[in-house]
């Protein structure tokens, strides 16, 4: 793990010894489509859509111009986990992510930048059930793949809400940087954190991928 560090820090150096310029810090948002991978598998659409559209922001120091120190945070709601959808319930469920971490860019222009990152991150899934009118309360489910507490869970919660508890997971992106003027940045991205433990909103630790386009304003 040291080692890990210690390339980090080489590579930080370097890039800093490479490009002399002021840094500036920047700050944005922008809209995204995250899908939470394999949670519809084996499971009918009518009770599970795995993909969602979402907000994103970004905000962060140019170290120099290969190299920045950033923070992140990706949201979306409206994913319907099939473990939200057992006989006579309905529920939505909700993902969000926040971490920190750095951009390298690869200028190819002086207004076009490639970039590939690596981040660590904290996720949370949080599920919202309710009773889907008079109909009578049924928790038979019969996924065996999702967890056993659904059982419980259903049996003891009536209108409520479940979070996952939180996890943390590390992060990876790669995209495309436009700078159509020195305060405004234009980036698209697609961003995978791996392994992220949604709890009954998941069924099982699972990726989740984001793509998003993000509008900075540099400062």
């Amino acid at each position: 793990m040291k080692s890990v560090w210690l390339i980090g820090l080489l590579f930080v150096c370097v890039a800093a010894v490479a490009d002399s310029r002021e840094p500036s810090w920047y700050i944005g948002g922008g809209l995204n489509a995250m899908q939470i991978k394999g949670m519809c598998t084996g499971a009918p659409s009518t009770i599970c859509d795995d993909s969602s559209l979402g907000a994103s922001l970004r905000g962060g120091w140019y170290i120099n111009r290969y190299l920045a120190l950033e923070g992140l945070v990706d949201a979306a709601s409206n994913f319907t986990s099939p473990a939200a959808r057992a006989a006579n319930l309905n529920g939505k469920s909700s993902v969000s992510m926040i971490g920190v971490g750095l951009v390298g860019f690869l200028p190819v222009g002086e207004k076009v930048a490639l970039l590939l990152g690596a981040s660590g991150a904290y996720g949370e899934a949080s599920t919202k059930i309710y009773a889907d009118g008079t109909a009578p309360r049924d928790c038979h489910y019969s996924y065996s793949s999702w967890r056993d507490d659904w059982d419980y869970y259903c049996e003891n919660h009536y209108n409520d809400d479940y979070s996952s508890g939180g996890s943390m997971s590390v992060g990876a992106q790669a995209g495309i940087e436009l700078k159509p003027s020195q305060h405004i940045h234009i980036r698209a991205t697609a961003q995978r954190y791996f392994s992220v433990d949604g709890g009954l909103a998941f069924g099982q630790r699972r990726d989740v991928d984001v793509m998003g386009v993000t509008l900075l304003v540099a400062f």
